[in-house]
């Protein structure tokens, strides 16, 4: 089994998370997030807390189990976290120039200038 799909994933207080066949659907106060559910991968929902075991013996519900742990993982991190509607951001770069090099281009990385958030 996956290192990383025997941990469990700790769902906090405010954030719902459904099962079913077809997806696995994270809702908070944030908004709400879903994924495709894999067969390979079985997901067990207690009442604070999802477990995912691979659904079979095969290498790849083995690398499944574990992918579908982190995303989801994820999801419950960030759905509890309210995106600010109406923030602004400002961003300045420099323009990139390309130099050629031996007939291979290269663009240099614009540099960030400033970044404010009023």
């Amino acid at each position: 089994m996956s290192r990383v799909g025997k941990m469990p994933v700790t769902v906090p207080q405010g954030v719902d998370v459904a099962i079913n066949e077809a997806h696995i659907s994270v809702k908070g106060t944030g908004g709400s997030l879903s994924i495709a559910n894999n067969a390979l991968v079985k997901v067990i929902h207690s009442s604070d807390s999802l477990s995912f075991a691979p659904a079979n013996e095969s290498r790849e519900a083995n690398a499944m189990s574990g992918t579908l742990r982190q995303l989801v993982n994820n999801m419950v991190l960030v759905s509890p976290k309210a995106l600010r509607k109406n923030s602004t951001w400002s961003v300045s770069v420099t323009k990139p120039q390309p130099k050629a090099t031996n007939s291979i281009w290269l663009w240099a990385i614009p540099t960030l200038s400033t970044l404010t958030c009023p």
